[in-house]
């Protein structure tokens, strides 16, 4: 599952991307849109914080990193069937 655009300006009036980014990956999301334009950095910290904490299971992360790391090679086969 695929996040709407985390930098909405909705989004953004009641919480921070870091935060709404956790709570996106453990309502099931797998893969989340943000802008270029955030500190990629920060957002990571903050995933991985909320693994240590307790907030985010690990587990999850892990299955939605396999679950995107699935799709980039499918997609890649699709390419490749273009060439």
């Amino acid at each position: 599952m695929v996040s709407d655009d985390l930098d909405a300006a909705a989004i953004l009036k009641v919480a921070d991307v870091e935060s709404t980014a956790v709570v996106a990956l453990a309502a099931g999301n797998d893969l989340l849109l943000v802008s270029a334009e955030n500190d990629l950095e920060s957002l990571a910290g903050a995933i991985a914080a909320a693994v240590e904490n307790g907030s985010l299971p690990e587990e999850r992360l892990a299955d939605a990193a396999g679950r995107v790391r699935k799709l980039a090679v499918d997609l890649d086969g699709v390419a490749a069937d273009r060439d």
